[in-house]
């Protein structure tokens, strides 16, 4: 390739929605873009950059193992593209077009939803309806957007796995799974991620994250705190969240014109992470929490205590912050004491050793 081709255009990276319009340069190393005053911002080899789907005059070009594209409206583009030998014929293998498909489907519905019920009640209807193999498919997709969401660099959070760790994860939780009759298959993990917080995705993903193990001052706290995400999956409470965040993101895609399933997903995983739970759905997890804890003899206020613990002095730290996806924290800690004090079991779940070994997950 010898000549250079050059332009504007607009810029998605693949993790957000948002668009960010760019100068680029093409030539015979490769895709390069550049930010309002000229510093590069991307820079794709040319056997890496391929032409995704489009219509009309818009010319999209993507990164190869990525979501990252770059959206150009020139028409005259394609023959200077196919003159530089770039793959102009679109990523069209059957893996993507599953994924657009299955989103589009997916968008349709909650169409159909949407008009007959209205968008607070489908995500009831979604939870009600789907089978747990459909569940345990979308909490499998919506991760990976979620752990790049929480991830600094946007590559991923790191999943912490230790021998002695994972050992100590499992005594602490064995326990209180061996209680219920879970609705679906249930997987608790660590993630490397500072601040103070747990996850219910759907699928029955439970996320611990590193910043509230170091801020828990003992194992009954933890498990008080994941007593209170099983009532979550018990209740398909994420799943919920899940139907109310696709109905939104399909509303999206019908104003600007952009249903791709990249897009889908990543304003989805927002939604499971920025979206708070409604006070109903707090208090049925609270209580059935308080009903797990009671079972084996330990006393409702071990969960307002840990909720108290984690969300003392705790920084304005945004969406990700414990305060803004449990709401009314207050008044549940208010309700929990009420629920009583007195417990006969105070013994910890796991001793002093395991409890360092969970402690220490993260540092392998």
């Amino acid at each position: 390739m010898t000549d250079t081709i050059t332009g504007a255009g607009t810029f998605y990276d693949g993790l957000t929605p948002a668009a960010r319009p760019v100068g680029f340069r093409l030539d015979s190393a490769g895709l390069t873009l550049f930010d309002a005053a000229g510093r590069q911002i991307e820079q794709w080899p040319r056997d890496d950059v391929t032409r995704i789907d489009a219509h009309g005059p818009v010319v999209r070009l993507a990164h190869r193992t990525g979501d990252a594209r770059l959206e150009v409206t020139a028409p005259t583009l394609l023959p200077l593209l196919r003159a530089a030998r770039i793959d102009i014929h679109g990523r069209s293998d059957a893996r993507t077009r599953r994924k657009i498909l299955g989103w589009s489907l997916a968008a349709a519905v909650s169409l159909v939803w949407l008009v007959v019920w209205g968008i607070p009640a489908i995500g009831s209807q979604v939870a009600a309806l789907l089978p747990v193999s459909t569940e345990i498919r979308l909490g499998e997709v919506v991760r990976p957007q979620i752990l790049k969401m929480l991830s600094p660099d946007r590559k991923g959070a790191r999943v912490c796995e230790t021998p002695a760790g994972r050992a100590a994860l499992d005594a602490l939780t064995r326990p209180i799974l061996a209680r219920i009759t879970p609705v679906v298959p249930v997987k608790v993990e660590v993630i490397d991620f500072p601040v103070p917080n747990a996850f219910a995705l759907p699928g029955g993903q439970v996320l611990i994250t590193r910043g509230l193990l170091e801020k828990a001052s003992g194992p009954n706290r933890i498990a008080a705190i994941f007593a209170h995400e099983l009532g979550h999956v018990q209740n398909r409470d994420s799943l919920r969240r899940l139907g109310e965040a696709a109905s939104l993101s399909f509303l999206f895609g019908v104003v600007i014109g952009d249903f791709s399933g990249s897009t889908l997903a990543i304003a989805v995983g927002r939604g499971l992470i920025d979206a708070s739970y409604s006070r109903g759905a707090e208090t049925r997890a609270d209580a059935f929490a308080a009903e797990i804890l009671r079972g084996d003899g330990r006393a409702p206020v071990e969960l307002a205590d840990a909720l108290e613990e984690i969300t003392r002095d705790q920084p304005d730290l945004g969406v990700l912050n414990w305060f803004s996806t449990h709401p009314d924290t207050e008044k549940r800690i208010a309700a929990l004491r009420a629920l009583g004090a007195a417990a006969a079991n105070k013994t910890p779940l796991i001793g002093d050793a395991a409890w360092q070994d969970l402690k220490r997950i993260c540092k392998n």
